[in-house]
């Protein structure tokens, strides 16, 4: 059982000198393999994403500027789910601004000042930022801070920040893969996968060969829906998910390790709110001890297999815990 790995996110406390891992440019059949594997939105791509900001060369300045048209998708994919469950037919002045973000098209558009200040006026509005908060991890964790500062992504010549290129949100289709060399001699393949329901057919294509799985699961999402089912909250999707993965006979040489997501989040929302025991109603803990919450969750998911597993909670926007969590992965595959 690993330790929980919390702590606050600072880019300045990275020493990449003292970090193991650098990129590498080849592969081979002697690569240990580690899949990320999990349901969408869950921070298997922000890990890896993560990862490479963390080494030395890890993305070029031309890689990093197309982060900006992912950030401008970002914040007007956001706005337009928001809208369709906020009610504007009451207020005629909005009519007009609702049209056209509704018809922007979300890539390859004109990220103009008008639009910026068209889609900052709608989430003015209070009912947007209510409704906000029933879209889940998958674009609400970071974009209301790229929306509050949309006017610098007007400039086509902006270079995202490390930060601002953690934060962006890319779904992930089929799969990709990063290759990293451990302590300059141990050659490390991470496979990152699409999460979505339609992509996890693909998912067995990778799984011969494989040494680990971290399995990701954001705690922050544990009452919300998913995106493709209303009908279906996310956390029984994942514990379906999981036990699925888990048992297949493909991965039975496979080490799994269970890695909780958004903790700092799921935290806020424990201390703030009552969502928790809303939605667990069985639980008899205590309703504002995130640990004691969390513990709850971790439970359901060891009594849903026989099979042995390690876990841990992590911030994936902290570099430090993911250091932590690549380090410890590494170690299970020398």
């Amino acid at each position: 059982m690993h330790e929980n790995l919390i702590s606050d996110f600072n880019m300045d406390e990275i020493v990449e000198d003292d970090f193991p891992f650098v990129i590498s440019a080849s592969e081979s059949e002697s690569d240990k393999h580690i899949l990320l594997l999990g349901p969408s939105g869950s921070g298997k791509t922000t890990f890896l994403r993560q990862l490479r900001l963390n080494v030395k060369g890890g993305f070029s300045r031309q890689e990093k500027s197309i982060f900006l048209d992912i950030i401008r998708e970002n914040i007007i994919s956001f706005t337009q789910q928001v809208m369709q469950k906020v009610d504007f037919s009451k207020n005629r002045q909005l009519q007009s601004i609702v049209s056209q973000v509704m018809e922007t098209e979300a890539l390859n558009t004109d990220f103009s000042h008008k639009l910026v200040s068209d889609i900052q006026y709608l989430w003015s509005n209070p009912d947007m930022k209510q409704k906000s908060k029933s879209i889940g991890t998958d674009l609400f964790t970071n974009t209301p801070a790229f929306i509050t500062r949309a006017s610098i992504y007007t400039d086509c010549e902006y270079i995202p920040s490390d930060i601002e290129i953690a934060q962006a949100r890319i779904r992930t289709t089929g799969y990709n893969h990063s290759c990293f060399k451990y302590e300059s001699s141990l050659s490390i393949r991470f496979f990152d996968v699409g999460g979505a329901r339609s992509e996890r057919f693909k998912w067995k294509s990778i799984y011969p060969n494989a040494k680990l799985v971290l399995f990701f699961f954001s705690l922050y999402d544990f009452d919300h829906v998913m995106f493709e089912d209303e009908n279906t909250t996310r956390i029984d999707d994942a514990k379906a998910l999981f036990v699925e993965t888990i048992n297949d006979e493909s991965l039975s040489g496979c080490d799994f390790h269970l890695v909780f997501t958004h903790y700092d989040r799921f935290e806020q929302r424990i201390l703030f709110s009552d969502d928790f025991t809303k939605f667990f109603t069985n639980y008899t803990g205590n309703p504002k001890d995130p640990k004691e919450c969390f513990s709850h969750i971790m439970n359901i998911f060891a009594s849903i297999t026989t099979k042995g597993f390690i876990f841990s909670t992590t911030n994936l926007l902290d570099a430090m815990d993911v250091q932590d969590l690549a380090t410890k992965a590494a170690e299970m595959v020398k």
